[in-house]
């Protein structure tokens, strides 16, 4: 990530889809978020540890690290376990997929490859509330009503 890219709107979009990286890229810098990308797991996680992203955009089937080998080593480092994390994948609906994933802190919620401009946007723009706490697709507010 550039230097001179706003750091409180950072997100990475993991993918080994040339193109689904460049659409995910292109809907999420024009809705205003500072977009870098990562065509697997491997480069992802070192540019997650380089320049720490307020979300990241996950598919789980690629090369060198899969989506579920990331998460499993975000898991591990407390610098890295809370970075809400959403999967877009056309396997991660199945349930076995949804058990696997729960496992992890990070991961927020699942989008069902193909999926709508506005489903993602929602998604992220949830991620962003700095009075939310969120686990598994659900946001747990840190103030009490």
């Amino acid at each position: 990530m550039p230097a001179s890219i706003d750091s409180s709107h950072y997100i990475l979009v993991v993918d080994d889809e040339p193109l689904h990286r460049r659409l995910i890229s292109i809907m999420l810098s024009r809705a205003g978020y500072a977009i870098d990308t990562a065509k697997d797991g491997r480069e992802a996680l070192a540019k997650i540890r380089m320049h720490r992203p307020t979300a990241i955009i996950l598919d789980l089937e690629m090369p060198e690290l899969s989506g579920l080998e990331l998460l499993a080593k975000m898991a591990q480092d407390p610098a890295l376990k809370t970075i809400p994390t959403i999967v877009v994948s056309a396997n991660a609906d199945k349930p076995e997929a949804r058990a696997l994933l729960s496992r992890y802190y990070t991961f927020v919620d699942v989008i069902q490859k193909p999926f709508l401009k506005m489903h993602l946007l929602e998604r992220i723009q949830h991620t962003q509330r700095p009075s939310s706490a969120i686990h598994n697709g659900v946001s747990h507010s840190h103030f009490a009503d």
